[in-house]
């Protein structure tokens, strides 16, 4: 009965262990996805990363740049190196020393990004002189038919007037016809 129970025991670690196996994998697979995809953000991201490795180097000790750069972590080699003059009442030679700042390779380039705004911008600026356009087309037409309104009311007014007249000349002239029939 123990050895059964340690057998089954056995059986559920090895399974447990292979389950923990498979799920870290797949963290892990999920992480490189996330950073493949990452590489692809922009300059802003790949600047973050290095100053994350700068305070990574700074926190375990490492602040200067001697083999690598504090930055890229890349090699450092002549092409990144300036000779410096040591102080005034040191009697020391020139000497190279690494130029520490961030380097940005981004796929993305921020001159098709600003010329892409840009275009933007221009698109939208047309959108708005059109509308602008149109609203002006829009108001002289309104203007028309305000003209037209006031132009037909006066009309309607001045008819009515006559239609006033006309009817008391009609009164008067049955007056006049009633009078002279009497």
């Amino acid at each position: 009965m123990l050895t059964l129970n340690n057998v089954q025991l056995q059986r559920v670690t090895r399974l447990l262990q292979q389950d923990l196996e498979e799920k870290t994998k797949q963290m892990l697979r999920i992480q490189c996805d996330q950073i493949m995809q990452m590489k692809n953000v922009g300059p802003e991201y790949e600047f973050l990363v290095q100053m994350v490795n700068l305070l990574h180097r700074q926190i375990s000790g490492e602040p200067t740049c001697e083999d690598t750069c504090c930055y890229t972590l890349a090699p450092i080699d002549q092409s990144s190196m300036v000779m410096t003059l040591p102080p005034e009442n040191d009697d020391q030679e020139m000497e190279a020393q690494h130029i520490c700042r961030p380097i940005v390779h981004s796929s993305i380039s921020q001159g098709s990004y600003a010329i892409e705004l840009e275009n933007k911008i221009v698109r939208l600026e047309q959108i708005i002189d059109q509308l602008e356009e149109d609203k002006e087309a829009a108001q002289c037409q309104q203007e028309y038919k305000d003209n037209d309104i006031e132009m037909l009311k006066k009309e309607l007014r001045i008819k009515d007037e006559i239609v006033s007249q006309l009817e008391q000349d009609f009164m008067t002239l049955e007056e006049q016809l009633a009078n002279l029939q009497r």
